[in-house]
């Protein structure tokens, strides 16, 4: 829990400083429109390993996207060796426009379905049996909350929280618009 209020506050703490620095940008526009795409990557927060992501949206209209994910993370506790990569589909309505907001940032809420596969592998001393153990989710459904923060006409920064029956996380990571 003390790591999750440290990620909050170093997010904070970078939106915070970027809004400092920015130019008064038109009110009510999206941050992507209609047949526009956006790279995202990053890192999220999670107990078992640090996962890492990238994806990408595409602007179906003029407040909702469309995109897919694929994560990856791995982490290692004595003898025990866990992986695990994600695949998942996003559609996030943007809520630039119904509020007003200035289009350097980008408020965010949408749904996604996603796959999951992790394995367990035991790597104990000499001796003894090793075992190999894969897994996978089945299909995942959730929901997500998010925001960016756009420097510049290219590049931001965004935060998100995400839940659902098969993964749950926050994270933080960069955008950079095609």
């Amino acid at each position: 829990m003390r790591l999750f209020g440290l990620f909050l506050s170093m997010a904070l703490a970078l939106s915070l400083t970027a809004m400092g620095q920015a130019k008064p940008q038109t009110e009510g526009e999206n941050s992507l429109p209609k047949g526009g795409m956006q790279i995202n990557a990053g890192f999220g927060l999670s107990g078992n390993g640090i996962p890492v992501y990238g994806g990408m949206d595409f602007g179906v209209h003029q407040d909702m996207t469309a995109g897919f994910e694929v994560g990856y993370r791995s982490f290692s506790d004595n003898y025990w060796r866990y992986n695990s990569f994600s695949i998942t589909g996003t559609f996030n309505y943007h809520f630039n426009r119904l509020i007003g907001l200035p289009s350097n940032f980008d408020v965010y809420a949408g749904a996604n379905i996603g796959y999951v596969n992790w394995n367990h592998h035991w790597e104990g001393p000499a001796g003894t049996d090793e075992w190999h153990k894969s897994h996978s989710s089945g299909i995942g459904l959730g929901l997500q909350i998010g925001g960016r923060y756009f420097f510049n006409q290219n590049w931001g920064v965004n935060v998100e929280l995400n839940g659902g029956n098969q993964l749950s996380s926050g994270r933080v990571g960069v955008t950079y618009r095609l």
